[in-house]
């Protein structure tokens, strides 16, 4: 369900507080202490997971239905190893990019929230 009248007329005006006071706003840390214990916790559990799934991924890579199509759409990641495919693949998903729907501040959106305009106005990424 759409948010609260009242919820998005609080949300623009400490977007307009932001707004005005840009250069005010003090850096914050790159990750709290908070974040860096839960980033690591969360990696080593991700470690673990990772580490126990690879056999199926690389059987699933293996497999003749996914050579199948792979040949068909992409003939020359056809011919990388399972284990190459896997590499190529985690070599993506560490370069993502962080990814966020907000309006672009260049037209009209119907979103009370960050946009580009105002994002240049700070050197980290408000959220």
């Amino acid at each position: 369900s759409p948010p609260a009248p009242a919820a998005m007329r609080s949300l623009a005006a400490l977007l307009g507080v932001l707004a005005a006071g840009a250069e005010e706003l003090p850096r914050p840390p790159l990750q709290t202490a908070v974040q860096k214990k839960v980033i690591s916790e969360h990696a080593a559990r991700a470690k673990i997971a990772s580490d126990a799934a690879t056999a199926d991924v690389i059987a699933f890579f293996s497999s003749e239905a996914f050579r199948s199509g792979l040949r068909q759409c992409c003939p020359s990641s056809a011919e990388l190893t399972s284990e190459q495919l896997l590499q190529e693949f985690r070599a993506e998903v560490r370069a993502a990019e962080l990814a966020h729907i907000f309006p672009s501040g260049y037209g009209k959106s119907k979103f009370q929230d960050v946009t580009i305009p105002l994002a240049k106005q700070y050197h980290w990424f408000l959220n």
